[in-house]
């Protein structure tokens, strides 16, 4: 039986069809996205293979507005 180990949901985003603390089987898709006021940087759409790791890149959401102070 082919796994792959969980994706988290990114900072300030979603992810949808797959659950947090379930196993990932082969063929198990992961879709990934923002919230308002945040861009999506990798893979949208990422599914387990038959070697037990992700296609894709890592999805991160990051603000549309950056700060001006720090």
């Amino acid at each position: 039986m082919i796994t792959c180990p969980a994706l988290p949901a990114p900072s300030n985003g979603t992810r949808l069809g797959c659950p947090w603390n379930a196993t990932m089987y082969y063929d198990t898709v992961c879709h990934f996205s923002c919230n308002d006021g945040y861009i999506g940087f990798g893979s949208e759409v990422r599914r387990c293979k038959e070697n037990g790791t992700w296609s894709g890149e890592d999805f991160t959401c990051q603000s549309m507005f950056p700060r001006l102070w720090d």
